[in-house]
């Protein structure tokens, strides 16, 4: 399995649990429709930022100059 491939998976794998955690987060804890995609968007750009600089270190990504 190439590197990409498994990247796209943990990244489908993450944010799945995301939803799921976003969705027991609105079941037990009524807050307004906005601060849900609030939370989500927050949460997913957290995780998934972590994730790929774990993934892909920095000497790895080459940038314009």
């Amino acid at each position: 399995m190439t590197k990409l491939v498994r990247v796209g998976l943990l990244v489908a794998v993450v944010h799945g649990l995301e939803d799921v955690a976003l969705l027991s987060l609105g079941r037990f804890l009524p807050v307004p429709l906005w601060a849900m995609y609030l939370i989500g968007l927050a949460a997913s750009v957290m995780v998934l930022t972590k994730l790929l600089n774990h993934v892909v270190p920095k000497s790895k990504i080459k940038t314009a100059e």
